[in-house]
């Protein structure tokens, strides 16, 4: 009876996963993100003309790309499929914290309550938060299978952990914090100084084996994997005027993470805690810690450390504070009377945040289904008449397209997707015009490019008029040809 509980409980949850995720998933038609839309013609047009880091320019890693890769290979590209791994990438983060709850080892109440406040995350997310959820499953994944490693010692779940946790990296370089995890397992719960060498070597090996797979699949060296991921993203934070309180003044952030219900459940189980605080720090901070808790501890704190990194406020940013309080949040309910809690005013909270993002956008998806094909969406109406012109041809220069003309028009880049710091007269814009050549490609006689009108003033500066002349003016995009 009890495993015919639990296995009902998985379905619906798992029904629930896929319905929300394909929900989030419509909300992308609506508004096209700019970042998603650069991942996904990249990942599309990606061949021996046109390789990552050498033509295509991005500072994330390649994992990402593999991912987006496979589905489209599966699935197909372009259309309403541009918008599956979104779906898949929503799909994970949600199963992967189930899993995780899982490795808890919380009663099916507790289960499904958490796993309803983690499709709350997905309030007021886009198609941007895409990489940022891919990347959290993968850490979910590597801290539950390390969770159970140390309970069981089984090396299979050390393998699954490292893996997952490499594929971070490899995702974006800054996920190597987590490697925090690791590090704190073998100091306090490996058996001896053999198991901590075999585990590192372990790591260590399997990190190369996986880079140098990818690199010979996308065709990049270390170089200039480090350039475009290590010391691009050490100039890119000065380009961001801001103090030190940035890091802590984000009003926006905050707004989104209270009005998801996440910041609400969190405040309601640490003042329910506090009766028990002696035992929580025991299993936490003791001598005799329990490895689930102290890992998902620190895993918590590094979340919500990496979310006051950053010194401006995007959505997605919100994902690392959301997460790291759910996770605290699995903690603090493992010691606490379920009944306590306010658990239908909560859930009704869970679920009115996420409806109230993605309700509307689904009806509309059903209503103007067909819209992609005529190009009749309100979300490509802008820049349709630049689908159909560039569609004329068999490569094409964007400038500030973030990949979407190039997407729905099915015509393949013969420059960086990634362009917005062309003309950025600083630190960024001269590392990015040197690792993709650009002021040579520009000044190529008879060369076409479509340019956004928001960014043709900064191209005036950029280069003399005699030296281009405009041959069309679009709705949103200008026509040029470099003389």
């Amino acid at each position: 009876m009890k495993n015919f509980l639990l296995n009902h409980l998985k379905f619906s949850l798992f029904v629930l996963f896929i319905v929300f995720s394909f929900m989030f998933m419509t909300t992308s038609l609506q508004i096209l993100s700019s970042d998603y839309g650069a991942y996904y013609a990249n990942a599309m047009f990606f061949n021996e003309k046109y390789s990552l880091y050498n033509e295509a320019f991005d500072h994330k890693g390649p994992i990402f790309y593999l991912f987006i890769k496979i589905i489209g290979s599966l699935f197909g590209w372009g259309g309403y499929f541009t918008f599956i791994p979104l779906f898949f990438s929503s799909f994970l983060f949600l199963l992967s914290f189930l899993y995780f709850l899982e490795t808890l080892k919380l009663n099916k109440n507790k289960i499904y309550f958490l796993s309803v406040a983690s499709i709350a995350c997905l309030f007021n997310q886009s198609g941007n938060g895409s990489i940022s959820f891919f990347i959290i499953s993968l850490i979910l994944f590597h801290l539950s299978f390390l969770i159970r490693f140390i309970n069981y010692k089984k090396f299979y779940y050390y393998a699954f952990s490292a893996l997952f946790l490499v594929s971070a990296i490899l995702t974006r370089i800054d996920a190597a914090i987590f490697l925090i995890l690791i590090i704190f397992q073998l100091i306090f719960f490996a058996k001896n100084l053999r198991e901590r060498i075999m585990c590192l070597i372990f790591v260590l090996s399997l990190f190369i084996l996986t880079f140098i797979s990818v690199s010979i699949y996308f065709n990049f060296t270390a170089d200039l994997f480090l350039k475009s991921n290590l010391i691009f993203n050490i100039f890119y934070p000065s380009m961001i005027d801001a103090n030190l309180l940035s890091h802590f003044h984000k009003p926006e952030s905050i707004k989104i993470f209270f009005a998801s219900g996440v910041g609400v459940l969190l405040f309601i189980v640490i003042n329910l805690c506090l009766p028990k605080i002696k035992i929580f720090t025991t299993k936490i901070l003791g001598k005799k810690k329990e490895g689930k808790y102290f890992l998902s501890f620190v895993a918590a704190l590094i979340f919500i450390f990496i979310f006051l990194i950053p010194k401006t406020e995007q959505s997605h940013y919100v994902l690392n504070l959301s997460i790291g309080s759910l996770i605290l949040s699995s903690i603090f309910i493992s010691f606490i009377d379920f009944k306590k809690i306010l658990v239908i005013p909560l859930f009704l909270l869970f679920l009115y945040s996420i409806l109230s993002h993605t309700l509307l956008p689904t009806v509309k998806f059903f209503k103007t289904f067909g819209c992609i094909e005529s190009l009749s969406c309100s979300s490509i109406l802008p820049f349709s008449d630049t689908i159909k012109d560039v569609s004329n041809y068999k490569t094409a220069i964007i400038i500030y397209g973030n990949g979407w003309i190039n997407i729905f028009s099915k015509t393949a880049p013969s420059f960086s997707i990634s362009n917005w710091p062309i003309f950025e007269k600083n630190k960024i814009g001269d590392f990015f015009r040197i690792m993709t050549k650009s002021d040579k490609l520009l000044t190529k006689n008879n060369q076409i490019l479509w340019m956004d009108k928001s960014i043709y003033k900064k191209f005036e500066n950029y280069k003399n008029k005699s030296d281009y002349e405009i041959i069309e003016t679009q709705k949103s995009y200008l026509k040029i040809r470099v003389n």
